[in-house]
């Protein structure tokens, strides 16, 4: 298989029915889907047994959270490239066909497409790391993204440093290192949903993204500056 989908799931029965049709709808159905169960107890992994195809992989087990579980799902995979697809996000019909032509034509390690986040579109490869950080780079982490999984074996798998920006950190190490990214602006490969821990903890999100920025990026008084006005600018988000 070239490419493995992997979602991570934890008391997510009554959103993940919506993404494992879409699972059972692609066009192209040559990858392994890899479910990394928490130890759910809402009846989530017993609709997974029912529903996923007989070469996918289901594992239930106790984990510390949704990037030690991404881990282990990446571990399983014994695909080129693995593609991040959340419990209530939606993957379009044609998205994993896309990306495995993309693939095999650019051999990139990186493959970023756009995404619909609410009424917007967001497109990879737009403003700079300094301003966006990962964002600058990808549209997205989770849906329309792939990463050759053998870029963990060279700069390390994620972080439980950054509980909630590991994928941030992880994106920023491997575009230092120079590794070969590919873009497909033109294509919307699925929808991202608002409901993760990002957007229910902003203040811990924003806080991560920016000592990340601060890791990354030469001007640290800049990033400070910026990490005061997202502050102000979205202090009913905090205080919510």
């Amino acid at each position: 298989m070239l490419i493995s989908i992997i979602t991570t799931t934890l008391n997510s029965k009554k959103c993940i029915a919506d993404l494992t049709k879409d699972i059972l709808n692609q066009s192209d159905q040559n990858f392994t889907w890899i479910i990394i169960d928490g130890g759910s107890t809402d009846g989530t992994v017993e609709f997974l047994r029912n529903s996923i195809r007989p070469n996918d992989i289901l594992l239930s087990e106790k984990d510390f959270g949704i990037y030690d579980a991404l881990n282990k799902g990446i571990n399983l995979s014994s695909s080129v490239y693995y593609l991040v697809a959340g419990a209530d996000d939606r993957i379009y019909t044609e998205t994993l066909k896309v990306f495995n032509t993309r693939a095999i034509d650019s051999n990139a390690d990186v493959i970023a497409a756009a995404i619909q986040y609410g009424a917007n579109i967001l497109t990879p490869n737009i403003g700079t790391c300094s301003r966006k950080g990962q964002n600058a780079l990808i549209a997205n982490h989770s849906v329309s993204t792939i990463f050759r999984k053998k870029l963990h074996i060279s700069y390390g798998f994620y972080t439980h440093r950054f509980p909630i920006c590991a994928d941030q950190y992880f994106l920023r190490k491997i575009h230092e290192a120079g590794v070969n990214f590919s873009y497909i602006p033109d294509y919307i490969a699925g929808y991202f949903s608002n409901s993760g821990v990002t957007h229910s903890d902003y203040f811990g999100a924003l806080t991560e993204f920016t000592r990340i920025q601060l890791l990354f990026e030469k001007h640290k008084l800049f990033q400070l500056l910026l990490f005061f006005i997202r502050c102000i600018k979205n202090i009913k988000k905090i205080l919510h």
